[in-house]
């Protein structure tokens, strides 16, 4: 009886040993996103079923549409269990409750991974009404390129071209300053950023993950991670983003060119070039982070006691 318990014993503290740095890496990146108070988060790793849980303390959740497939491998390397969701191309998209932006910085954050079948203005996260605009789109064919366009829909700010290729996942940012402009980032990465004049926007805005406007601009590949916020997040907290999620920041990356605001024909290119400087950067582990490993540390604590317990008074 005592070799039997002991043995027990032994393989709970193992299993619980490789278990439990996967139990504190998976809560790593949604704990660096909800600590930045994102009001909405969609994580979009649900296996089945048509709704697109919103993790924000907001409970606005979305709607999978026309057939958008789920559990594709995700894109988080320190969270393997969660999944993406694979877009046709055509006409599969996330329906979101109307989001009202007007008179406040923003921040689209998601991760990408475009097919190689995937057209220019391809829309990954879109508010329109029509007429207004704010949509993040990845710029396909042969640019390879990210664009944010927004109020009045003919103005555009963009990356410059191979900036983004297909086949990989991708981290992409558009980041909306009230004061300051508009700034995209790639992959940690600061690709572009100008001043332009108020965001303006609809106050009832249809709101999708995947096309624009329930119609227009479809996306073929896979989305993750999607992150609204009513506030401009700093480069540190995109970049702690970035790290959380299990990448390296590059050590060497451009210097955006600031530019004035870009007023464009619809659908015109614009190629903002930019020059080189080398930075550090140091990753701050939040107060969250650490209460996810002592209460999971508890956690094994309290089962390994109990199932010690219930073998004894057998």
């Amino acid at each position: 009886m005592n070799n039997r318990i002991l043995s027990l014993l032994l393989c709970v503290i193992l299993a619980s040993i490789l278990l439990f740095p996967a139990i504190v890496r998976a809560s790593t990146y949604s704990a660096a996103v909800l600590a930045d108070s994102p009001v909405r988060y969609y994580r979009l790793g649900e296996d089945t079923g048509t709704n697109a849980n919103d993790e924000s303390a907001n409970n606005q959740d979305g709607t999978y549409t026309n057939g958008a497939v789920l559990g594709a491998q995700g894109a988080i390397l320190s969270d393997a269990s969660n999944t993406a969701v694979v877009f046709d191309g055509t006409n599969d998209y996330v329906s979101l409750p109307v989001l009202n932006l007007q008179s406040t910085s923003f921040t689209f954050e998601a991760w990408i991974y475009p097919d190689a079948s995937a057209g220019d203005y391809s829309s990954v996260l879109s508010l329109y009404d029509g007429s207004h605009d704010g949509t993040l789109f990845f710029r396909g064919s042969t640019l390879k390129k990210v664009t944010f366009a927004f109020n009045p829909s003919t103005n555009f700010i963009q990356t410059g071209n191979d900036t983004l290729l297909p086949g990989i996942w991708h981290h992409i940012v558009v980041v909306y300053d009230i004061s300051q402009g508009v700034a995209i980032y790639i992959d940690g990465t600061n690709r572009v950023q100008a001043a332009i004049g108020a965001y303006g926007g609809s106050t009832t805005p249809v709101a999708n993950i995947g096309l624009r406007n329930n119609a227009w601009n479809p996306f073929a590949g896979k989305i993750d991670e999607v992150a609204i916020y009513a506030s401009a997040l700093s480069q540190a907290r995109i970049q702690a983003h970035y790290v959380a999620a299990g990448y390296s920041l590059p050590t060497t990356t451009p210097t955006p060119t600031i530019t004035p605001t870009p007023t464009l024909a619809p659908w015109t290119l614009a190629t903002l070039p930019g020059s080189g400087q080398t930075y550090q950067i140091s990753y701050d582990i939040r107060a969250g982070e650490i209460a996810i490993v002592v209460i999971g540390l508890i956690m094994i604590g309290l089962s390994v006691f109990k199932l010690i317990l219930a073998l004894i008074q057998r």
